[in-house]
C-alpha cells in the first residue's frame, strides 16, 4: 500500500522546511604547524596554531585551557 499523494506532499514539504530552516554553517580548519617538518637531531621546533582553509590562515594564540594533552611520540613519549 503506497502513501497517498497528500501524505507524500506533506513529507516533501516537511523535508524542505527542515533543510531550509537551519542556519548556514561556517567552518574552518584549525591545525598545529611546526616551524620545520624535518628537524635535525637536537634541533628545537616551534608549534603555531593556525585557523583558515587550504593550509593558509591566520595565527591564533595558544590557549592552554583548551588543550587536553599535548605529547610528542619519538624514541620516547614526551608530555609537553
Amino acid at each position: 500500500m503506497s502513501p497517498t499523494p497528500l501524505i507524500r506532499t506533506g513529507l516533501a514539504m516537511l523535508l524542505l522546511a527542515a533543510l531550509f530552516s537551519s542556519p548556514p554553517v561556517a567552518a574552518h580548519e584549525y591545525r598545529l604547524a611546526p616551524s620545520r617538518y624535518l628537524p635535525g637531531p637536537n634541533r628545537a621546533i616551534e608549534l603555531s596554531a593556525l585557523a583558515g582553509t587550504g593550509f593558509r590562515g591566520e595565527r591564533k594564540p595558544f590557549a592552554p585551557a583548551h588543550c587536553v594533552r599535548l605529547t610528542v611520540r619519538a624514541i620516547r613519549t614526551l608530555d609537553l
